[in-house]
């Protein structure tokens, strides 16, 4: 037990728990405690919660959503006898969602590493005559 006559030290207790590196149980083993008091510190006290995430990757989630993007574009594109609004909106909404996460990206760059925003804006482009040529059929 890490804590000793005066009660547990809570500090370290919750370090480890929004640390994220051992499950509520290890901690509260380690610590002579049972789990749902480890919980329910965390719940009054307001801590970290576990699940959250601490910083988003939108470098990644953009990559993403171009590959889903095209993904849909080529299905849409194969497939351009069954297409119809609904398809074509859906995609439109996605490029449009995809800009605004892509502006979002290119606001947070240092001013000397945005050329690769040109390199976005010329995908985006792309994507959006890709999806003007399915909208006019």
């Amino acid at each position: 037990m890490d804590g000793d006559a005066r009660g547990p030290d809570w500090a370290a207790i919750r370090e480890a728990y929004e640390g994220r590196g051992e499950t509520i149980p290890q901690i509260a083993e380690r610590h002579g405690l049972k789990p749902w008091a480890v919980s329910r510190r965390a719940r009054l006290d307001g801590w970290l919660g576990r699940n959250t995430m601490r910083k988003v990757d939108r470098a990644r989630i953009i990559g993403r959503m171009f590959g889903l993007l095209d993904r849909q574009l080529v299905q849409v594109e194969n497939g351009m006898k069954d297409a119809g609004d609904k398809e074509v909106a859906l995609l439109g909404n996605m490029a449009r969602t995809l800009e605004k996460l892509i502006a979002l990206e290119t606001a947070e760059q240092p001013k000397d590493e945005r050329g690769g925003a040109r390199d976005m804006k010329a995908l985006r482009r792309s994507l959006a005559d890709r999806i003007d040529r399915l909208k006019r059929g």
